[in-house]
């Protein structure tokens, strides 16, 4: 487990889609990577590590849109046992790129 100790959780975060596939179907979650939280000890040389962040609405009849892979969303992190918790997340919504690119 990574130290996170010197990293701020407060806020909205981007993060990289890197599974869109969710076994729940049903919540629509993600499997992201947030950028300046999850890759501060490797500089996303592990391509395998991130958490999987809830929808914060998912669709009604789960008929919502899904980011694709290496799309980026924003998340925000949720507290649990009275702390912001890097491994809880939920996704808000999809990054506009408005042809800008990082």
């Amino acid at each position: 487990m990574e130290d996170y100790s010197d990293v701020s959780l407060d806020g909205v975060f981007i993060a990289k889609v890197l599974n869109n596939i969710d076994s729940e179907f049903a919540r629509e979650r993600l499997f992201v990577r947030v950028i300046g939280v999850h890759d501060i000890s490797d500089n996303f040389k592990n391509k395998e590590f991130g958490v999987w962040a809830d929808h914060c609405t998912p669709s009604l009849y789960r008929t919502g849109d899904i980011p694709d892979i290496d799309d980026e969303v924003y998340v925000q992190f949720m507290r649990f046992n009275g702390k912001l918790n890097p491994n809880v997340c939920i996704w808000l919504g999809c990054v506009l790129k408005n042809n800008i690119t990082r």
